[in-house]
């Protein structure tokens, strides 16, 4: 089984999308991945906090996930989280893998996204055409995922 670590940064106002988004209604929606990760990651099925600081910048959850989803058939898993707002989020799984997601700005004033997660994939082979895929698929989901929350809201206003 391969660990490895990929980084990736993608803006987050792409043309594809109809609303743009400001930094705050991004660490907004980081800040509701954080707490609900199943909102953003098909295969966790529900989250729950299990403690929080008294400034609630750091907390443990517990995430469960789909049967069959996890790539190391995990069905839950426990998390620590350091919110570091307004700009990133450190994870640390019981498994010992870390994730940072991270709002920044581009030098254009593009306002940017990027994540860095290591991964246990046993199928998976590091710069494979998989890992590309996986890659990809993570951050597209996670940036579509903040748009289509921002026009659910605009819509029900």
């Amino acid at each position: 089984m391969a660990a490895y670590t990929i980084a990736y940064t993608a803006p987050i106002n792409q043309d594809q999308f109809e609303s743009k988004l400001t930094q705050d209604q991004v660490w907004t929606y980081i800040d509701l991945k954080a707490h609900h990760a199943e909102k953003f990651t098909p295969t966790i099925t529900s989250s729950e906090i299990l403690q929080a600081s008294e400034d609630c910048d750091f907390f443990t959850r517990q995430v469960y996930f789909a049967p069959d989803s996890h790539p190391m058939g995990l069905t839950v898993a426990v998390e620590n989280r350091w919110l570091y707002q307004p700009c990133w989020v450190k994870y640390r799984t019981d498994d010992r893998r870390n994730i940072v997601d991270m709002i920044s700005t581009g030098s254009a004033g593009e306002l940017l996204y990027t994540s860095v997660v290591e991964w246990r994939h046993p199928n998976i082979r590091p710069n494979s055409i998989a890992a590309k895929d996986k890659e990809k698929e993570d951050r597209d989901t996670t940036i579509a995922t903040m748009h289509r929350m921002a026009q659910d809201t605009k819509e029900t206003k």
